[in-house]
């Protein structure tokens, strides 16, 4: 058989802990079963939880403590009407715009995706990006949010193309690589 632990007779062995006196093994029963009641008669005493919904009526109804969430919700029996078609949010938006544009505007989707990422994140969009919110504003009108279109202004690249500017009669334009080229002046006849 196994190991007998001889204690002192006003201890007593606890397993993991080792031999303690029996007077600390009481208070620490005491105090478990005390917090263990505690906890049980105050969830018994709140009041049941459970919130019961009937879809026929639209009713809510629940315990005591209950709160509804949504306070414009009718308790008296009547039908609560949801109207699927309004859009609420901007992920509705995003997801109705996606859709018509993609499945019967023939865009491309991740291009579509990325354009509205950017633009409910405030990014700056590039000029085709644009194009796909103002498809979008126009099918479906504007966001819940309505965020400001911000768009990337581009800059040219090098030197900007020449400017052609008029020249007065008698003048002419410098040659490209050299000098201002001025027309002989002009000479008098003598009669």
């Amino acid at each position: 058989m196994g190991a007998v632990a001889v204690t002192q007779p006003d201890t007593v062995n606890v397993p993991a802990v080792g031999a303690v006196r029996k007077r600390y093994v009481y208070v620490a029963v005491v105090v478990l079963v005390a917090v263990l009641g505690y906890a049980y008669l105050r969830r018994r005493s709140s009041g049941s939880a459970e919130v019961l919904y009937d879809p026929s009526t639209g009713s809510v109804t629940g315990g005591a403590g209950y709160v509804n969430p949504d306070p414009q919700a009718t308790q008296s029996g009547d039908p609560i009407i949801v109207d699927d078609s309004v859009i609420r949010t901007d992920a509705q938006w995003s997801q109705r715009v996606y859709d018509k544009l993609v499945g019967t505007g023939g865009w491309e989707g991740h291009f579509v995706a990325v354009a509205l990422g950017k633009y409910f994140g405030g990014e700056l969009l590039t000029v085709q990006e644009v194009e796909v919110i103002r498809a979008g504003i126009g099918l479906e009108g504007p966001a819940p949010s309505n965020p400001p279109i911000r768009m990337a202004v581009s800059t040219p690249i090098g030197d900007p193309p020449p400017v052609l500017v008029p020249m007065p009669p008698g003048r002419q334009r410098p040659a490209p690589n050299g000098p201002v080229v001025q027309p002989p002046p002009p000479t008098r006849e003598r009669t």
